[in-house]
């Protein structure tokens, strides 16, 4: 089995029967990845074992009439005295050992940094440092779009603290940053594994942490333990030779639920995080983004803002509501994209939705918010202006439909 079919199948596994529902040879696989500095196994396996415990420890041992155990909670509270009394790393189907007995070791008091220490040994980490090196991705350019970018993105997801980071070598580091405390943002770059950036390059995958302070793989991170780090969304930056350089991520110090479309969003935001750093060696990137970009607003390109408005959809338009208002989509009608960004603040996300025709995306809008926000368009000489709310709507397309139509 390849290690995508092996993350995927964790991505449909709960935790607590993760060791029980997986094949025995897939669990030693999936520890020999983790070995190898595979944050997507590593995270699975220490989260699963200390859950199996407590299940364990709480269910009293049951057997069915052929003596075997009754439940998946019994089932996992006998893999594990199995293990215990063999000392093996796997075992197979009739339940006898098999595989090497490894040598013995402590659980680790921060296992996201142990598996962190292991990126540094691996083979995409050289291309990593020359690829970053290569565009000077930690250094910000004059005139450059990034901090309006995150200004973007904080207007929809509700966290304190925003990155473009980029991880070479052993530091992790930001590009450009929203949300730190002056004496936070004076220091540019921090240890590696002190980072939960490194875990979403090294998965090449989005990352999402709801609660670092009790889950067992992150909860000993001196992010959590030393900043009260609790909760992280994260999605990799690739450049166009597929090597991912860093992310676009948020950190909040409470615990978050986080929605898919949280995910979706960042993953088409990262989009533009990218063509701004790569804007001069690949400049047409910048112009599939953005339609027009100015230091007052940017407009983004058509495709680009319907995915935009597909995915604030997914993270705030499904029932049930229950994040407070949902959002507001404003259309209007301009002449150009330049006159378009002349009504557009440089921190909200517009863009083109057909010829002439643009659109304003407001993250959970109270009505008296929309009303506002449409009487300075028509002020500032915008015309045909409409609203439509995502909870009026059964997808982004019909959102976008009703607004345009009104």
């Amino acid at each position: 089995m390849s290690h995508d079919d092996l993350h995927t199948r964790l991505g449909r596994a709960a935790h607590a029967p993760l060791l029980w529902t997986f094949e025995s040879n897939d669990v030693g696989e999936l520890e020999d990845h983790a070995s190898e500095g595979c944050s997507v196994c590593a995270r699975a396996l220490v989260n699963a074992r200390e859950t199996a415990v407590d299940l364990a420890l709480a269910e009293q041992p049951g057997r069915a009439p052929d003596g075997g155990p009754t439940n998946v909670l019994t089932r996992t509270r006998e893999l594990l005295r199995r293990r215990r009394m063999t000392g093996t790393r796997a075992l197979g189907p009739d339940g006898a050992a098999s595989g090497p007995k490894p040598q013995h070791a402590s659980r680790a008091s921060d296992p996201s940094s142990v598996v962190a220490h292991k990126h540094l040994a691996l083979a995409a980490d050289a291309d990593r440092i020359h690829e970053i090196d290569a565009l000077d991705a930690r250094t910000p350019r004059a005139g450059e779009g990034t901090e309006r970018l995150l200004a973007q993105v904080a207007r929809f997801l509700d966290f304190s603290v925003f990155f473009v980071s980029i991880v070479r070598g052993e530091r992790a580091s930001y590009r450009v940053q929203r949300g730190l405390a002056p004496e936070l943002a004076a220091f540019r770059d921090l240890r590696r594994e002190m980072s939960f950036c490194t875990h979403c390059v090294s998965a090449e995958a989005p990352l999402v942490v709801e609660n670092a302070l009790v889950e067992p793989f992150f909860r000993g991170n001196k992010a959590a333990t030393r900043f009260g780090v609790a909760a992280y969304v994260g999605v990799p930056l690739r450049t166009q030779n597929r090597i991912i350089i860093g992310t676009l991520c948020a950190l909040h110090f409470e615990p978050k639920t986080i929605p898919h479309g949280a995910v979706e969003l960042l993953q088409v935001f990262a989009e533009r995080a990218v063509a701004e750093i790569e804007r001069e060696r690949h400049p047409d990137l910048l112009k599939a983004v953005l339609a027009y970009s100015s230091e007052n607003g940017d407009v983004y390109t058509s495709p680009i803002f319907h995915r935009l408005v597909n995915a604030e959809f997914n993270r705030t338009g499904r029932p049930p509501f229950e994040r407070g208002p949902g959002s507001v989509l404003v259309t209007f009608n301009a002449p150009s994209e330049k006159s378009a960004a002349s009504v557009v603040e440089s921190h909200e996300t517009a863009g083109c939705l057909a010829p002439s025709s643009y659109g304003i995306l407001l993250p959970n809008a109270a009505p008296n918010a929309a009303r506002e926000r449409v009487a300075k368009l028509v002020a500032a000489g915008a015309t045909s202006v409409f609203t439509a709310s995502a909870h009026d709507a059964r997808s982004g397309t019909e959102w976008t439909q009703r607004a345009m139509q009104q």
